[in-house]
């Protein structure tokens, strides 16, 4: 008796939270909106023009996704990000993620720097191709074969998995990525650059341009703008005002380590010093140096010029 009535008391306990939750409308449900990041704008103006030529479909209907990514980015009538940007607002198209873009497979930036400099579209596209077929094989089917474990890992990070959302969660989200960062903040330039190919009135801010990113501060770099300092600079100041001025290396390295960065010569009369930012192991925000757009160049020059002390060392 003393069971039965202890089941019947969790049962009639368990359908009241129930209700209590159906009252409550859900209170579980994720109700914020990912927002489109600074962050992300920049990442998508360092990615290689022709990304968006070497996606895969692995899921959806006609060709539409494939006319539309030609039209945009193909070398004939795209040279830089500006080009990338205002074809992507200007060119024609009708690509519905759900039904021409189910699911795609995104490149990473160390595929297509595997693929060479130089090489043509049409060489491009077959060698991120044949890529993408046996990463949809063997990942996506699990249709496995004998390679090695090294050889598993570099196939599968190759591509990231884009897949369409039923219900867009903002104007600038119509995709999820497996990517780390969508992950963590529910968006990332992934799913920013495939949604401004289905929706061409996605636009990157005026403020967001290239043109205007070396005026915002940087990772271990002083900012454009008149005073801005760098970690460096600041952690140093710190120092002298507590322990008297030092030159010592070896008492700021750990910042430098916890930001990532390697600093090779250091000038304590000027306060100012060279540095390269380490790639991490997502490389896809520090391009190799010889895959850069002339513009890009000419703004990390005129950054190096103006706040190294390498005296125009820095290429």
């Amino acid at each position: 008796m003393y069971v039965a009535n202890m089941f019947k008391a969790m049962k009639s306990a368990s359908m009241q939270q129930e209700a209590d939750f159906v009252k409550a409308g859900n209170p579980g449900l994720f109700q914020s909106t990912p927002k489109v990041t600074h962050d992300n704008w920049d990442r998508i103006q360092v990615l290689d023009v022709r990304t968006l030529l070497c996606t895969h479909v692995v899921k959806g209907s006609g060709c539409e996704w494939e006319t539309a990514v030609e039209a945009i980015c193909s070398s004939d009538v795209c040279r830089n990000v500006g080009d990338l940007f205002q074809n992507l607002k200007r060119v024609k198209r009708s690509v519905c993620r759900t039904t021409h873009a189910t699911v795609l497979l995104f490149p990473r930036q160390r595929l297509i720097r595997e693929a060479g400099i130089g090489m043509t579209d049409e060489g491009l596209i077959a060698f991120c191709g044949k890529r993408a077929v046996e990463f949809e094989r063997y990942f996506i089917n699990g249709e496995y074969d004998d390679r090695s474990i090294e050889d598993a890992l570099k196939l599968y990070g190759s591509f990231y998995i884009l897949e369409a959302l039923q219900e867009k969660w903002s104007d600038a989200h119509m995709f999820k990525c497996n990517c780390p960062c969508c992950f963590q903040y529910a968006g990332c330039h992934h799913v920013v650059l495939a949604t401004m190919v289905c929706d061409p009135s996605l636009v990157c801010p005026t403020k967001y341009l290239l043109s205007e990113i070396q005026a915002r501060r940087k990772r271990g770099r002083p900012g454009a703008r008149k005073g801005d300092k760098s970690d460096g600079e600041s952690e140093l100041e710190s120092r002298e005002r507590v322990d008297g001025p030092s030159t010592s290396m070896e008492e700021v390295s750990p910042l430098f380590h916890a930001y990532n960065v390697h600093v090779p010569e250091w000038s304590a009369l000027q306060g100012r010093y060279s540095m390269e930012t380490v790639e991490s192991e997502d490389d896809e925000f520090a391009p190799d140096l010889s895959q850069r757009t002339a513009s890009q160049k000419q703004a990390s020059q005129q950054v190096c010029t103006e706040y190294c002390c390498c005296c125009g060392g820095c290429v």
